[in-house]
């Protein structure tokens, strides 16, 4: 079921990479997903949770968790946050749900690592890259791990809300970014309106007191 749920995974992430890669710098697009994470997992944490285990999943429940992980290459949406949601949507147990979610992940990743290693040219890959981005993957592997560990104990034995109110926060703070700096071009602009007013009227006193 997992290599089941990697195919819409794929597909949306192909689909979606050029829009990703415009949308990775704008702070709108990253707040709007960290609002819609919050909500998410709002939503998901007053869920009355199901009793499906591995052999209860089926095709289209694989297919739809994929989907989402798929959409989560939009900044701003958590990719566990959303496949764990849909989990739960779906009726899974809470453990199962967590760990499925975690599972699916895998393949993806490493898809991604594979295309993203395929754009690099022969040419600009010495030695002491090689070796950076070799320990910058096993640290990340066993922070990662350690990291799983940590969050499939805590999400257990706790709720979720700590999680939305984490990233509704952060998402509140991008959205102020946001406006201030929107709030600054257009006092810009207002400014620049006004001295551009102040020498058109000194020009035209010119014209007119010779």
């Amino acid at each position: 079921m997992i290599l089941i749920s990697t195919i819409p995974t794929g597909i949306l992430g192909y689909l979606l990479q050029n829009l990703v890669d415009r949308w990775s710098s704008s702070l709108p697009v990253t707040g709007l997903g960290l609002l819609i994470t919050a909500v998410l997992l709002l939503v998901v944490d007053n869920w009355q949770l199901g009793n499906k285990l591995p052999k209860h999943i089926t095709v289209p429940q694989a297919l739809a968790i994929g989907v989402c992980q798929g959409i989560s290459v939009i900044p701003g949406i958590s990719r566990s946050g959303i496949t764990i949601t849909a989990g739960f949507l779906c009726g899974f147990r809470r453990g199962f749900a967590i760990r499925y979610s975690y599972l699916v992940s895998i393949p993806a990743i490493l898809g991604a690592m594979i295309l993203e290693c395929g754009k690099l040219e022969s040419k600009s890959v010495t030695w002491s890259l090689g070796f950076s981005y070799t320990a910058g993957m096993l640290t990340a592997a066993v922070v990662g791990y350690f990291s799983i560990r940590f969050m499939l104990a805590f999400i257990k034995k706790k709720k979720l809300r700590i999680f939305p109110s984490i990233v509704l926060s952060w998402g509140f703070l991008r959205s102020s970014v946001i406006l201030c700096r929107a709030y600054q071009i257009r006092g810009g602009d207002n400014i620049y309106a006004v001295n551009g007013d102040t020498k058109k009227k000194e020009y035209c006193r010119k014209e007119n007191n010779p």
